[in-house]
């Protein structure tokens, strides 16, 4: 089984995890870590800076004519767009943050946003690590998971030796939690 299909998309509304994953009311806000979001502020800062030169192209494309025929100034509306479309869409990132705070390091007893579970699939005994972050911290091909990530859902709130069943598409999968821990 592909291990993207349980552990890098977003869940909706109509997910059975949506209001409450596994009892904590995680829909009031937009979780992510600081780093994530002075990373997603800077990318805007830097779509904002290219607006004055995509001005003064739109400004020197006008002087040489109208819409038509003046393919300068339609590239240039063009690459605005592109540019505006871009800051909206890092902006609403941004709304309602609810910031992850880094945990003291060490051994957990329950599974929570921040800390870091492996977990062993008992169908190939194969181990596999994640950090359960913010669903726009997430990176699962480093190991870091969203809360609201099939695998992530299902790993929140419980401890080490419980195990979790996954079902992606026909195929199931069931891992036993075996650490939770946060680290440095």
């Amino acid at each position: 089984m592909n291990i993207s299909n349980i552990t890098n998309f977003n869940i909706d509304n109509s997910d059975k995890y949506a209001s409450t994953m596994r009892g904590i009311n995680m829909t009031n806000g937009n979780f992510m870590t600081a780093s994530t979001r002075d990373k997603i502020i800077a990318h805007v800062q830097k779509l904002e800076s290219k607006k004055p030169a995509i001005s003064e192209q739109i400004g020197n494309a006008r002087l040489q004519g109208g819409l038509e025929e003046n393919e300068e100034l339609i590239m240039a509306l063009e690459e605005m767009q592109r540019v505006e479309m871009d800051i909206h869409r890092h902006q609403e990132k941004l709304v309602d943050i609810q910031l992850i705070h880094p945990l003291s390091p060490g051994i957990r007893s329950i599974v929570i946003v921040g800390t870091t579970v492996t977990v062993l699939n008992t169908d190939t005994d194969v181990e596999s690590t994640y950090t359960i972050l913010g669903e726009h911290d997430s990176d699962p091909n480093n190991g870091i998971i969203s809360f609201k990530s099939p695998l992530g859902a299902e790993l929140l709130q419980r401890s080490v030796g419980d195990e979790v069943e996954i079902r992606a598409g026909n195929n199931i999968s069931e891992y036993e939690i075996i650490k939770i821990v946060v680290k440095k």
